[in-house]
C-alpha cells in the first residue's frame, strides 16, 4: 500500500484517446466479466460440496465448505490459469484492463495520477462508480456476496472480484481515506461495511464541474467580462500552455499586473478560459 507514484498529469506520446462514455462502458463491462468469472468458481465448489438438489445444502453442506476453506485465492488464481472456458474470458478482461489504465486522459485517469492512487483503491473507485452507472450490478454484487441484503461494494467484494486477496486494508495514509474520497458506513453488527464515493468527486468524474455542498455559500464561478481588444489573452495563454507542456512536474506561478484590481481579475479569467480552466 505504499508504494505509489503522484505527479502531474502527462500525455504519453500515440496514447489511445477514448471519449468519456466509453471509459464507463469499458468500466462497465470489465466489472460484469470479473463477475462472471467469480460466479464461475463459485458455482464450481459449490457443485464439489453436494450434488444439486440435496437438502443438506443450504445448512450442513454450506457450514462445511465454509469452515474447509474451498474458497481460497490461491486455489482460485488456479482454476483460472487452468480452465480452458476461461480463456477467451481472461483475454477480454486483460484487454480492458490495459485500455482503462494506460488512459491518463479521462478523469477517472486524472484522479488516479492526481490522489497517487494504486491499484486496489483504483479498483474500488470503479466498483463504486460502476454501481452508480448501472444499479443493476447491486444484484449481482448480493449474489456474489451470498447475502442479499449486501446489494453493494464492500472491501471483501473488490478483494475477491479483482484477485487482490481475502481482503483489502486501507490505512489512514491511503489517498481514499485522507482525502475522503470514499467513506464507509456500518450496515449492521457482524456485517461489512457499505463503501460509497463522496459525491462530488463522483459527479466529477461524470463530467460535472460544480462546487462542492461544504463551500457551496462562499464560492461560486466567475463570468468572464468582455476584455479589451488590446489585451494579449492568446499570447499569454500560449505561451503558458507551452511552459507546462515543456516542465513535466513543476508549479508554475503566473504574476498578472494591472491599474485596476477588476482589470486584472478579469484578464485572468479570459486566458484561464483559453487554458481550459475554470476560474472559480
Amino acid at each position: 500500500m505504499n508504494n505509489r507514484s503522484t505527479g502531474n498529469i502527462t500525455i504519453v506520446p500515440g496514447e489511445e484517446a477514448i471519449d468519456q462514455e466509453d471509459v464507463f462502458q469499458l468500466m462497465v463491462q470489465r466489472v460484469k466479466l470479473l463477475a462472471t468469472r467469480r460466479i464461475a468458481w463459485l458455482q464450481k465448489i459449490w457443485c464439489d460440496m453436494g450434488p444439486s438438489g440435496d437438502e443438506r445444502f443450504t445448512s450442513e453442506i454450506e457450514v462445511e465448505g465454509c469452515l474447509s476453506d474451498k474458497d481460497d485465492p490461491a486455489l482460485e488464481n488456479g482454476f483460472y490459469e487452468n480452465e480452458v472456458k476461461l480463456e477467451a474470458l481472461n483475454k477480454n478482461i486483460a484487454a480492458l484492463d490495459s485500455r482503462i489504465t494506460v488512459n491518463t486522459q479521462s478523469r477517472l485517469g486524472q484522479l488516479r495520477i492526481l490522489f497517487g492512487l494504486n491499484q486496489v483503491e483504483a479498483d474500488i473507485i470503479q466498483t463504486c462508480l460502476c454501481l452508480h452507472l448501472d444499479p443493476n450490478l447491486g444484484k449481482v454484487f448480493a449474489y456474489l456476496q451470498d447475502q442479499v441484503n449486501l446489494p453493494f461494494v464492500t472491501r471483501q467484494l473488490v478483494a475477491r472480484l479483482f484477485r487482490h486477496g481475502l481482503f483489502i486494508t486501507l490505512g489512514s495514509t491511503s489517498p481514499l481515506c485522507r482525502w475522503k474520497l470514499i467513506s464507509e458506513v456500518e450496515t449492521g453488527r457482524g456485517q461489512p461495511a457499505r463503501i460509497e464515493m463522496d459525491s462530488f468527486v463522483r459527479d466529477w468524474l461524470m463530467g460535472i464541474d460544480d462546487i462542492d455542498q461544504h463551500i457551496i455559500e462562499i464560492c461560486h464561478p466567475l463570468r468572464a467580462r468582455p476584455g479589451l481588444p488590446h489585451w494579449p489573452v492568446v499570447e499569454s495563454a500560449m505561451k503558458i500552455k507551452r511552459m507546462l507542456d515543456q516542465r513535466t512536474g513543476e508549479v508554475i506561478r503566473v504574476f498578472v499586473g494591472a491599474d485596476l484590481e477588476k482589470e486584472e481579475r478579469v484578464f485572468r479569467q479570459h486566458w484561464l478560459q483559453k487554458l481550459g480552466c475554470h476560474c472559480w
